[in-house]
């Protein structure tokens, strides 16, 4: 028989487990922004703050598939309604690391790609617990 504190104690290791893997896909969504971001800043003239929105828009399709797959392992919807909620909650998420991103970029103006790849990790770090939160509860079903 399981008592209800065996239980909690599964569930608190479900979380860790799952955030775990929220913070890996995270790790792999920066690599993908900070890899994408540098190449715009040595290849073309788009400067730090347009490049960014380039390299976010790939790093969030990275992260939704990765999240989609492996960290949520969301069975109950799929598909263009269940990125659609996925790109909603990561607007926000989006919003606060920019903001965060152009800030220290502008404060700083250390030159590319140091200042903008500094900004990224700031903005990045300040996102994550936005982003964890409203994909664990409203998008990838709350609790199970």
């Amino acid at each position: 028989m399981s008592t209800p504190q065996a239980q909690g104690l599964a569930a608190g290791r479900t979380e860790a487990v799952r955030f775990a893997r929220f913070v890996v896909v995270g790790g792999i969504g920066f690599a993908v922004d900070a890899g994408v971001l540098t190449a715009l800043l040595h290849a073309t003239a788009l400067g730090p703050y347009l490049a960014r929105v380039v390299s976010f828009g790939a790093a969030v399709v990275c992260t939704y598939l990765l999240n989609r797959n492996w960290t949520f392992a969301s069975r109950q919807r799929r598909g263009d309604r269940l990125f659609l909620s996925y790109l909603a909650t990561q607007i926000v998420g989006a919003l606060i690391n920019y903001c965060v991103y152009a800030a220290v970029v502008y404060v700083t103006r250390l030159p590319p790609p140091t200042g903008p790849l500094i900004a990224l990790t700031a903005g990045s770090a300040l996102a994550l617990i936005w982003n964890y939160a409203s994909l664990r509860w409203f998008v990838f079903g709350g609790r199970r």
